[in-house]
């Protein structure tokens, strides 16, 4: 028996890749059209961070469709799959999990207070010494100069990002560990218990045993541990289309976020998306195949 996944590709005359084409077609069509509406440069701003975390998501996909059209290096993939779903889970966990708009702020605050905090953590580290044969006076006290600007910067950003946390309603009664280790991932505000990573993935897929696989298999193409060099077409997990179909149920999962968040927009994304669709069903088919599928189609 077919699987509805399976049923829908038949109908459309379609293969497993050409669907995750269409819904990035159709998620890429509707974030473009969402940014010129909405975007703004504030970083806090939550509906301006859930389109560029999805424009981060689709990018990396794109880079998954290049592999799987050329070399389709499964490992690669897995690696870049990997990445997709961490960037799910915290979209997700910020705009579909979290109810409470009070609670949704104050993590994105944390968020990148953590963010920043980790960044001036890592630029602490002086450069190693110059080598003349490769990098010249005048570029390493550039770079120097640079990350200088950027400790400044990130000094000042933390102040601030700090004093927002302070600011908000649910300061009173957090937990005094939250602000000092920004655990923008606490279970409870009065609590420093913190949701893991796989508690993430688990969230964003609804079934623990997935959230493990994500967290766990994946972690070793990551690594490059030596599960990633096992290449061999006979395990199904090695299957080059399993990548596709993981950023395919995610761009599936996406839209009804996108629903919620922007629920006036909607209906006019879906109505403009439909000649794209037809453009790119009919672009993909040979004159033979065309006649036949309009016949099918009784168009």
């Amino acid at each position: 028996m077919k699987t509805p996944y399976q049923n829908k590709m038949e109908q459309l005359g379609l293969q497993e890749f050409n669907l995750f084409e269409i819904e990035l077609l159709k998620i890429e069509h509707f974030i473009t059209a969402l940014s010129e509406k909405y975007a703004t440069t504030l970083m806090l701003d939550e509906r301006t961070f859930l389109l560029r975390t999805i424009k981060r998501m689709t990018n990396l996909m794109h880079s998954v469709r290049v592999i799987y059209k050329t070399v389709i290096d499964r490992a690669s993939m897995m690696i870049l799959a990997r990445s997709i779903i961490d960037l799910n889970a915290i979209i997700c966990f910020f705009f579909q999990y979290v109810k409470n708009d009070e609670e949704r702020a104050l993590r994105l605050r944390l968020f990148y207070l953590d963010g920043v905090r980790t960044r001036l953590k890592i630029s602490k580290e002086p450069l190693k010494e110059r080598d003349p044969n490769y990098i010249s006076e005048e570029e390493y006290n550039a770079t120097q100069s640079q990350m200088e600007k950027a400790k400044r910067a990130d000094l000042v950003a933390i102040d601030d990002l700090e004093q927002l946390v302070v600011n908000s309603p649910l300061y009173a009664q957090m937990h005094p560990e939250i602000l000092e280790k920004a655990i923008w991932k606490f279970k409870k505000v009065n609590s420093k218990k913190a949701y893991t990573l796989t508690e993430l993935y688990e969230i964003a897929a609804g079934d623990k045993r997935m959230a493990r696989f994500e967290q766990e298999y994946l972690s070793h193409y990551v690594h490059g541990i030596a599960i990633s060099d096992f290449q061999f077409p006979v395990i199904n997990e090695t299957n080059p289309a399993f990548s596709l179909n993981i950023c395919c149920s995610i761009l599936n999962h996406l839209e009804p976020i996108i629903k919620v968040w922007f629920p006036s927009d909607y209906d006019a994304l879906e109505s403009s998306f439909k000649p794209i669709l037809a453009q790119y069903i009919i672009s993909g088919l040979s004159p033979e195949e065309l006649k036949s599928y309009i016949q099918d189609k009784e168009l």
